[in-house]
């Protein structure tokens, strides 16, 4: 059986950023774990809202309303797509408003991207970037992708 990582949130950063790392057919173990589970819906969460922020090609970007902090670090995040009629309010923890702006400023390309601004970043991202990559050396070496391709026979060997 494969370990989840050491720390879930780690997960839900790899998760977010590149879904197919840890993709639920090929890890069907790893799931079963009720807080791997949890960091899979978190991180579905964020880049389900992300895209309602970018848009899509039919449908026009959305727009932020507001970002509240709500206790803790917690924030209530309301925006719309009014090209849909869509009006929705979700709380997310700091990681997760972290992931989401930075989500926002690679979609957007640019790291002073409005839909981040919106979203409470003033410092073009670098906090952000500091919060995910901390969160992220935080995962198990062993249980990556690239270590468990190891032990199947592809990972990367060196000749000496």
């Amino acid at each position: 059986m494969i370990e989840p990582p050491h720390d879930p949130e780690a997960l839900l950063v790899a998760l977010t950023l590149a879904p197919a790392t840890w993709s639920r057919n090929r890890f069907f173990e790893l799931y079963r774990d009720p807080a791997v589970r949890r960091a899979r819906r978190r991180a579905s969460l964020v880049r389900h809202v992300a895209a309602d922020l970018v848009g899509r090609a039919e449908i026009a970007p959305g727009r932020v309303i507001e970002v509240r902090p709500i206790g803790g670090d917690l924030h209530r995040v309301t925006y719309e797509v009014a090209a849909i009629g869509l009006r929705r309010a979700t709380t997310i923890d700091a990681l997760e408003l972290s992931l989401l702006r930075y989500v926002l400023r690679r979609a957007a390309r640019a790291p002073d991207a409005p839909e981040a601004r919106a979203l409470g970043e003033t410092d073009g991202g670098a906090a952000d970037r500091a919060r995910i990559e901390g969160t992220l050396a935080r995962m198990r070496a062993t249980t990556g992708p690239t270590a468990i391709g190891a032990e199947q026979g592809g990972g990367n060997t060196s000749a000496e």
